[in-house]
């Protein structure tokens, strides 16, 4: 038993060791993109093109983007067309058939990022590219993330709510419900809900009468509330 526990022990005190390493790179790396601002941001945009960066990196770059957009829009609006440029460009090289399968990672992420272009000048293309991948996009994880961010365009929510209407309603026709669309389902019932779109009324009222479980139903009741309000 001494002898095997002797022989375990190394490997957990490595493991340990290479985990806090990896905490400890995270760490340097959000310390170092922080540093980078407006005037910088090209920097930026290099990580993300770069085929040498972790895609954990890369992700963190994105966030930064849109970051330093909401942090001052007024100052940043004069590159907000750029800034969605490069994150479009981090979805379309994503969604090559060639490219490794984490990468639907930096789709989700430019995805969400994208929503805080949402009072910009470019808000309709940036909603625009997030509709096409909702719409489009095999994984779940980058549908929902589309779900989500398109939710904070307010000021668009005629067009934004017709196109979250059109998905909840092809989620209502899906028969049998599959579990794994649950998630989906409720980030679009909320971003509804955020946008106070009266016409998805309808549509919840069908939800609350569905066969989707309690917790999607409660949603889809606050939805409501939120709409009436």
């Amino acid at each position: 038993m001494w002898n095997r526990f002797i022989r375990i022990l190394p490997i957990v005190l490595i493991t340990g060791l290479l985990q806090a390493q990896e905490r400890s790179s995270d760490a340097l790396v959000e310390r170092s993109m922080q540093t980078i601002g407006l005037k910088d941001i090209e920097q930026l945009y290099k990580i993300i093109r770069r085929e040498d960066i972790a895609t954990s990196v890369k992700m963190r770059a994105i966030r930064r983007i849109a970051e330093i957009y909401r942090q001052n829009p007024q100052e940043a609006e004069s590159k907000a067309a750029e800034m969605v440029e490069a994150l479009d460009n981090v979805i379309k090289k994503s969604t090559n058939d060639q490219s490794p399968i984490n990468h639907f990672m930096l789709r989700a992420e430019a995805c969400l990022a994208l929503g805080s272009y949402d009072e910009s000048n470019v808000a309709s293309k940036a909603y625009t590219i997030i509709d096409t991948q909702l719409k489009n996009d095999k994984y779940l994880e980058v549908r929902s993330a589309c779900a989500q961010s398109l939710g904070f365009f307010k000021k668009n929510k005629a067009e934004v709510g017709q196109k979250l209407l059109a998905s909840l309603e092809a989620q209502l026709k899906a028969d049998p419900i599959q579990d794994y669309d649950i998630r989906l389902t409720i980030n679009i019932i909320n971003s509804l809900g955020r946008l106070k779109y009266r016409d998805a009324f309808v549509a919840l009222i069908k939800v609350l009468q569905s066969g989707y479980p309690p917790n999607v139903k409660k949603e889809a009741e606050r939805a409501i509330k939120e709409i009436n309000f």
